[in-house]
């Protein structure tokens, strides 16, 4: 399924694979089969959480299901970053801005590459091209807009992502976001190497959402939603 968005957003990519001849042994085991890293099985499986977890009475409201992606995704990569302080791959690098009053706000250069790097196989790397081509502009406007009404300390209330009532009317979202984050935890700690494809799976099943509900939400707008909710969520120390 998720394969199948990739098409309809990149038809000339698909037209190349279809002009390509078919592998020699079609005996040969996918990644999957061999145990190796394969974010489009992580994705499908992201996917299908989620979307079981947001079906409410009236259905899936399509921006909230995007932004839960991109929550997911920042939380991800601080889940991955944290993984390897403790294997000690990396220094810990998490700090609280100076002049930021949020008890519960970190940054971390780490975090960051993971979330919105554009030269990497991140989540913006692939969410970036295959949706909206032209949005990389969008990152430092929408860092500068967190860094001002999220973490400054004359800043207003945290962003509000809320569900729609009619929607979700029993579950408030942060309540929400804990439990998908906590199902998630399940699908990564059961993927090979998730530490490696987590951000790439998140990515892939956003860009499938946004796909779904092209015709109520834009493109552009599933985009930069998704891209905002990520890197706000990947400031957060500790809940959503």
């Amino acid at each position: 399924m998720v394969a199948a968005s990739a098409t309809i957003l990149n038809p000339v990519l698909a037209g190349m694979a279809a002009e390509r001849p078919g592998p020699a042994n079609t005996n040969r085991r996918t990644p999957a089969d061999a145990g190796l890293p394969d974010p489009a099985r992580l994705s499908a499986q992201l996917f299908q959480l989620v979307s079981t977890s947001l079906d409410g009475p009236k259905g899936i409201h399509p921006q909230s299901f995007i932004a839960a992606f991109g929550a997911l995704a920042g939380r991800s990569a601080r889940w991955i970053v944290r993984r390897e302080i403790e294997a000690g791959l990396i220094a810990d690098d998490f700090r609280t801005p100076s002049g930021v009053r949020r008890p519960g706000v970190t940054v971390s250069a780490h975090v960051d590459r993971h979330v919105h790097d554009l030269t990497r196989d991140s989540y913006a790397a692939t969410l970036v091209p295959e949706m909206m081509a032209a949005g990389a502009g969008w990152l430092p406007h929408i860092n500068a807009m967190i860094q001002h009404n999220f973490m400054a300390i004359n800043a207003p209330a945290y962003p509000d992502y809320t569900v729609a009532e009619k929607h979700m009317p029993e579950i408030p979202p942060q309540a929400l976001l804990i439990m998908l984050w906590e199902n998630t935890l399940t699908c990564l700690r059961n993927a090979p190497e998730a530490e490696t494809t987590a951000q790439k799976a998140f990515a892939l099943a956003t860009v499938k959402a946004a796909a779904m509900y092209e015709k109520k939400v834009p493109l552009a707008v599933s985009g930069q939603l998704a891209l905002e909710t990520a890197i706000a969520m990947s400031k957060l120390d500790y809940g959503f």
